[in-house]
């Protein structure tokens, strides 16, 4: 397991997924963040931010060592400034996978990303809509392109293959 150094000196495990969202969605947020956790995922959310730290800096660095990010997209995160900036690191360094919850539509270049629709999901983990996002993240994870500093996983010799499969699910709700 990758680890890194936070700024208390204290050691933290790479993140599978950091969740960017608006505080305006917390009660879904947390449901969501739970049900990933419970998919056996090291989830990063803002509520993980340790007290007493400079929370600029300390984000910087969490998305420096999360494999994927997250980006919420929802009525509210489509005005904030500080969703758009995860998403925009996250997306010039191919980390970047989306949902919407509501009828929120992202501004350029987001509108652009295929994303997986959540607005009636409602936390069932049998939902199809939940799963594709689930298998979706298992495949980045697993076919190397989910990358942090640390530890820039090469691709396996069926990456192609895999990103064939990756292609194959954003499919299936177009």
């Amino acid at each position: 397991m990758e680890n890194w150094i936070d700024q208390h000196g204290m050691t933290r495990k790479v993140n599978d997924i950091f969740i960017s969202y608006s505080q305006a969605n917390f009660k879904l947020i947390s449901l969501l963040v739970e049900r990933l956790k419970n998919e056996n995922l090291i989830v990063f959310w803002d509520r993980d931010i340790p007290a007493g730290v400079d929370y600029q800096g300390f984000l910087r660095k969490v998305l420096d060592n999360s494999r994927l990010v997250l980006v919420v997209w929802s009525d509210a995160s489509v005005i904030s400034d500080w969703v758009y900036s995860e998403a925009e690191y996250a997306r010039v360094r191919n980390r970047l996978i989306s949902c919407r919850i509501d009828r929120g539509t992202p501004s350029p270049p987001f509108n652009t990303f295929q994303t997986v629709d959540l607005s009636n999901w409602g936390g069932n983990v049998r939902n199809d809509n939940w799963r594709i996002l689930v298998d979706l993240i298992r495949s980045r994870l697993m076919n190397g392109s989910a990358k942090t500093p640390i530890g820039d996983a090469t691709k396996s010799k069926n990456a192609d293959r895999q990103t064939k499969n990756e292609k194959k699910i954003w499919w299936k709700f177009w």
